[in-house]
């Protein structure tokens, strides 16, 4: 990744008092031409640059004390608050609660959660695998969609994926029917990413990325 890059993008979310969309932060840093005469798979590549960028930044402004919040369409950082107040980070409100912490959390935010926002019962809770965080961090899926299957997966034609050999392979490695639904996806992915952890060993971080490609395509087909 490239170092000046990634030190501008910092710069700027950093000096930045708002969130912004993907698309200023694409035609600010990324775009080499005019957003609407790209090709389908030159837009994606040019988000998936975008993205692994934020991704690859985010440990890094956490270490300055920033939490970056990633979002297509709020991307923007937020000062961590001290350690005894609750770090639960509200994604509508963009704020973080604040309220006085009791609960620790165990990962590199090294912070606290409030009574409310007990690490046993909040849904953002990060000792959960971020699937889009190990989704764009692998470099090999800048080139994993061809023409076709990305045109689907970008339109919402998802009809269409159902004659591709690889929506049939993602069903299988989630071993899901064709008649999946949103919670069923969800918790074969929550219960394959605990088994092949990618902490646990060489092959179950194979497996992992596998897996998780998988869960990103059939997410993006089912929301549309």
């Amino acid at each position: 990744m490239n170092e000046k890059l990634i030190n501008n993008l910092s710069d700027f979310l950093i000096n930045s008092k708002s969130f912004h969309y993907e698309a200023e932060l694409l035609t600010a840093f990324f775009l080499e031409k005019e957003y609407h005469g790209l090709s389908n798979i030159e837009l994606y590549k040019y988000h998936f640059q975008l993205f692994h960028s934020l991704y690859t930044l985010k440990p890094i402004l956490a270490e300055k004390g920033y939490y970056l919040h990633i979002h297509f369409m709020r991307i923007g950082v937020v000062p961590f608050p001290s350690k005894d107040k609750c770090r639960y980070f509200d994604e509508v409100k963009l704020i973080f609660c604040e309220n006085i912490a009791v609960e620790p959390i165990s990962d590199w935010q090294k912070g606290y959660f409030c009574q409310e926002h007990n690490i046993l019962q909040n849904p953002q809770s990060l000792d959960i695998i971020d699937s889009k965080e190990y989704f764009y961090l692998d470099k090999s899926n800048l080139d994993f969609f061809g023409e076709e299957i990305l045109e689907n997966w970008l339109s919402g034609m998802n009809i269409a994926l159902k004659d591709n050999d690889y929506f049939s392979v993602a069903l299988s490695l989630l071993h899901l029917e064709n008649s999946f639904d949103i919670d069923s996806l969800k918790a074969q992915y929550r219960a394959l990413a605990k088994k092949h952890h990618p902490d646990l060993s060489k092959e179950s971080h194979d497996k992992f990325l596998e897996i998780n490609r998988a869960y990103q395509f059939l997410l993006k087909c089912i929301r549309h």
